[in-house]
């Protein structure tokens, strides 16, 4: 951008649109590919290294966060590796951080920690089953890999108390992936 770069853009626009939801993304390098960071104390984004557990290839990915849900040694996402397309469940532990620039890595989508809400499909009771995830999905794939299993306690629930498949219905922290 001729006049500042996005991160800057992205201040401005909360500085006189407070609820403005804001993607950031770059083909550069950019604050975005630094070890570390921070947009109003809201957003947290760290750089790692990790070793594919199909594959046993290196590659870069970015974990995205709000600042409030932090990563720590027991923390495990589910991630595709961008070298075997594959999926396997990284450990947080074994992530080595970025701390200079590493060149002819390549790097997965973006990790992100969010917040899934699960309504009942029957009474449209809402938030039955709040879920943490880790994981570097879009929605759509979110919604056919993330199916979950409740009961709904609410008494107009036909189902009321009987274990129900459910699907993810909304995100209330944190964003996905886009398609």
């Amino acid at each position: 951008m001729p006049v500042m770069n996005g991160v800057e853009a992205a201040r401005e626009i909360r500085r006189f649109v407070p609820r403005t939801k804001i993607v950031l993304s770059s083909v550069r390098d950019s604050p975005l590919a630094s070890t570390e960071v921070r947009e109003g104390q809201r957003l947290v984004a760290y750089r790692f290294v990790t070793r594919c557990a199909n594959c046993a290839k290196q590659f870069g990915i970015l974990w995205v966060m709000d600042s409030t849900r932090r990563v720590g040694p027991k923390t495990v996402a589910r991630i595709t590796c961008p070298l075997c397309g594959k999926r396997f469940y990284q450990d947080a532990k074994d992530l080595l951080p970025i701390k200079f620039q590493i060149q002819n890595l390549v790097v997965g989508r973006p990790v992100r920690s969010v917040e899934i809400v699960y309504d009942c499909p029957y009474c449209g009771n809402r938030g039955i089953l709040v879920s943490l995830l880790h994981t570097d999905l879009s929605w759509d794939e979110l919604s056919e890999e993330y199916g979950q299993t409740a009961a709904c306690e609410n008494s107009l629930c036909p189902q009321r108390g009987l274990p129900q498949k459910l699907e993810p219905s909304r995100v209330v922290l944190g964003s996905l992936n886009p398609v």
